[in-house]
């Protein structure tokens, strides 16, 4: 988290500011509404001291804010804004600013008017706005409150609209705004916002449209390209497979501030040849595309296709290759093999459950659940400000399953 503001996000000077206001804006109408109705005494007193003390401190904060906009400017509107959703969100920010100053002001002015002076939490006291007059109180009693009940509704059309874009038009508009903790929360278990968010998002919606496209060539052009590579030993005992996408699923499930989300890529191509009384000629070889990631928030999966994760731009793929079976248990087994991502190989080791059944057609069907811990550090997945496994555990569960069918055997 950055302290100043981004084109994407909110900085973290910007969220403190904004999240203490409105904490402390929330408290002054609840309080500021009945107030007025307690008995005389010592704590009425105590209270109308805390009131003022704390409409200064949101005068102070306001124009802190202001400033601040001046030094690190607003992040650009939300992509998926249309042109009166901009105009409506500028006037209602606008008019927030405009409301948080006059109504420290009007109060600051009503306190002078009764000739009490302001009282900065006992430290100071502020001189009197204006000079002591009945009829000047009374005016800014007036205004005071006129102004009060049109910051509720503000109040309340602001926090309507936020949920809205949240629950229901499921942007990125309530999230940029979001602490960290809660940020992260609302994201699955962490907010994650793109360095560009925009042009990755653009490339993700550029990923789903081909996906259709990309399913259904996908395995043929994997194989055609591959095939050669492969070099599958000649072997009547091994049997080639073909993967049944639709009963197959490979999924990762990553942990930011300890709650942990799941993902899952949409398409991939496999080449398989493999038989349990022939491991030493099996040959499996996987390619993930990793444009299909998805893990049910927009705005995250964009932040995936980005350079500081998957950098899907100049890595497209992720590609494990074999390069040794083992029998570990009845039905277990597993295989060793390099597994390339953002062009970083790794060795690793696939243990998998295989079970083999007859199916309808005389074809045997072959199902296979298994399970791996990736270290993403070793992939320089999630670099920036990501590293830190204090926001994102470097270890990263990853689990198949997939269901393929028999084809001819090789001779």
């Amino acid at each position: 988290m950055t302290l100043k503001n981004t084109p994407e996000t909110y900085g973290s000077v910007s969220k403190f500011l904004h999240w203490t206001v409105a904490a402390i804006v929330i408290f002054q109408l609840i309080v500021g509404s009945w107030m007025g109705d307690l008995p005389k005494g010592d704590f009425k007193l105590e209270t109308v001291l805390l009131h003022k003390s704390l409409g200064i401190l949101v005068l102070f904060l306001i124009v802190l804010r202001i400033l601040w906009h001046l030094f690190s400017r607003r992040p650009q509107p939300v992509p998926t804004l249309t042109k009166w959703e901009r105009i409506g969100a500028r006037a209602l920010h606008d008019s927030f600013y405009i409301l948080l100053i006059a109504m420290p002001l009007t109060g600051w002015a009503m306190s002078s008017g009764y000739g009490a002076s302001v009282h900065f939490f006992g430290l100071f006291t502020l001189p009197d706005f204006v000079a002591k007059s009945k009829a000047a109180a009374h005016f800014y009693r007036e205004a005071h409150g006129y102004i009060s009940d049109v910051l509720i509704a503000v109040v309340c059309a602001h926090a309507g609209a936020a949920l809205m874009h949240h629950f229901y038009k499921k942007d990125n508009v309530l999230k940029r705004m979001l602490p960290a903790l809660f940020g992260l929360a609302l994201l699955g278990g962490g907010a994650l916002h793109a360095q560009a968010a925009v042009p990755a998002a653009k490339a993700n919606i550029a990923a789903n449209a081909e996906k259709a496209s990309i399913a259904a060539n996908a395995e043929k052009a994997s194989i055609a390209a591959n095939a050669e590579k492969a070099s599958i030993a000649a072997n009547a005992a091994v049997q080639n497979w073909t993967v049944v996408h639709d009963k197959s699923a490979i999924t990762f499930k990553p942990t930011q501030l300890g709650s942990a989300f799941t993902g899952h890529f949409g398409v991939f191509a496999a080449t398989i040849a493999f038989s349990p009384d022939d491991l030493a000629h099996s040959h499996v070889m996987i390619d993930v595309h990793m444009s299909t990631a998805t893990t049910g928030a927009p705005d995250r999966d964009a932040n995936l296709m980005s350079g500081e994760w998957f950098n899907v731009a100049q890595f497209p793929d992720a590609v494990f290759t074999s390069t040794a079976f083992h029998k570990v248990g009845k039905d277990a087994f597993a295989a060793d093999g390099t597994l390339t991502i953002k062009g970083v190989s790794v060795p690793v080791r696939l243990p998998f459950r295989l079970d083999i059944k007859a199916g309808t057609h005389g074809e045997q069907v072959a199902t296979a659940d298994g399970a791996v811990t990736l270290d993403r550090t070793a992939f320089n997945i999630g670099t920036g400000r990501w590293k830190s496994a204090d926001v994102i555990a470097n270890q990263v569960p990853v689990q198949f399953h997939i269901t393929a069918i028999s084809a001819q055997s090789h001779t």
